[in-house]
């Protein structure tokens, strides 16, 4: 199942807002799809879930920091 058909299916995200609450959901979702697009794109990572984990652990703060 596509990305977008399991967000556009759940009934726990619907706003902008659930998306953020759900960050570590949706990072979890699309973490095969990030590898497979990477391979495709010929962009390399020595240790894959490493560098994932250490951009999903920036995320939320990112995404949160008030402006």
């Amino acid at each position: 199942m596509q990305f977008n058909e399991i967000i556009k299916n759940s009934k726990k995200i619907v706003t902008v807002n659930d998306l953020i609450n759900n960050i570590e959901l949706i990072t979890d979702v699309i973490k095969e799809d990030i590898l497979i697009i990477a391979k495709a794109k010929k962009i390399y990572f020595a240790d894959f879930d490493f560098t994932y984990g250490d951009a999903v652990a920036l995320t939320p703060k990112s995404i949160t920091f008030p402006f």
